[in-house]
């Protein structure tokens, strides 16, 4: 009779944990799916914002000093945030005198965000394009499991997102 009752406690105790897990899971794909669809809506934003305005607007990691957006972290980690400026003198750092800032992101705790390729920084010239010789793409993961979402920047046209199993960064 001992080992029976035990039998179906543990049975119990491993469903509800399997149950948690589960749960815990879908929590952080959806939490991821939520940044990259956040990231790619601000990658649309700011491209139409170049074109409409006639402008460059650059897209990077942002560089926080004691609470103030400072400028560009030249980093592929843009998971402290990533801030979106009007580039008005297109001199490759954001200057807070001379450019505006347009939207920025605060750090994410639940998702590693990673841009790939050389160039730190994703930059819209006036007609909509990507200043860049090929397609940019950012990958948005979980810190633990490391799958998630990779947000793909053409040079020209919408940007995606694709599901990917491991993150390659």
């Amino acid at each position: 009779m001992y080992r029976f009752q035990l039998f179906v406690s543990l049975l119990i105790v491993s469903v509800s944990a399997n149950a948690v897990i589960k749960s815990n899971a879908n929590n952080t794909s959806t939490s991821n799916l939520t940044h990259a669809e956040s990231l790619i809506q601000s990658l649309h934003d700011a491209r139409q914002l170049a074109e409409q305005s006639q402008t460059n607007v650059v897209f990077c990691a942002s560089n926080v000093t004691s609470g103030e957006i400072s400028g560009c972290e030249d980093s592929d980690d843009w998971s402290q945030g990533w801030i979106m400026y009007v580039d008005n003198f297109p001199l490759g750092e954001f200057n807070p005198l001379n450019d505006r800032l347009v939207k920025s992101s605060s750090p994410q705790s639940t998702a590693e965000i990673h841009i790939k390729g050389l160039n730190h920084r994703i930059r819209f010239n006036i007609d909509g394009s990507l200043l860049s010789s090929g397609v940019q793409s950012l990958q948005v993961c979980e810190a633990i499991s490391n799958d998630g979402y990779e947000v793909v920047v053409p040079i020209v046209g919408q940007s995606s997102k694709k599901l990917v199993e491991r993150c390659d960064f």
